[in-house]
């Protein structure tokens, strides 16, 4: 008997056990893998890298993302979160061309943008998302901290046995890259 969306940002005392059982059933449930780009906004010079254009931004690191973690003889479909863009953004193609021409095969077989409302696996990726990025705020004394979602992020972090995200984590299931200029 839940009915909103399930988001990290939406995680409070009248939630949080739901919430904790969404990740048992995650860990249960084999055959997942999850990568994950840390980006600090403030690192990047937008206007040299990407001329000021986020939606470019937006498609080189999704190819990052791919290119760093599909296998070599593996054929992808991804599930992309909806989000509106100008009429010019050709994100499905461009990204689709860049990862296959950077393999020379077929390997992203497609992208299809969805709405979150309706995709179990986006909605946790959100809580993922969310989690990591929380525990780089608190780190980094940009929050206070709300108790619900650090015992979320502790149960996560206690899950993967891992203390901190920062730095960037990995194991066979999961991938944390922390985006840092060379």
């Amino acid at each position: 008997k839940f009915y909103d969306e399930i988001k990290f940002n939406k995680i409070s005392r009248k939630n949080i056990k739901f919430i904790l059982k969404i990740l048992d059933l995650v860990f249960i449930t084999p055959g997942l893998k999850f990568s994950f780009f840390v980006i600090n906004k403030d690192d990047i010079d937008f206007q040299t890298e990407f001329k000021n254009n986020l939606w470019l931004a937006y498609e080189v690191f999704a190819e990052k993302l791919l290119i760093g973690n599909i296998s070599p003889r593996e054929i992808v479909t991804v599930l992309a979160d909806y989000v509106t863009t100008p009429p010019d953004v050709k994100f499905e193609v461009n990204v689709k061309h860049s990862v296959n021409n950077h393999f020379q095969r077929l390997a992203l077989a497609g992208i299809c943008r969805v709405d979150s409302k309706g995709v179990n696996l986006i909605q946790i990726i959100d809580l993922f998302l969310g989690s990591i990025a929380y525990c780089y705020k608190l780190e980094n004394k940009m929050v206070k901290g709300d108790n619900n979602k650090i015992k979320f992020l502790k149960e996560f972090q206690k899950r993967l046995k891992v203390t901190t995200f920062t730095g960037g984590f990995r194991n066979s299931d999961f991938n944390v890259f922390e985006y840092r200029l060379k």
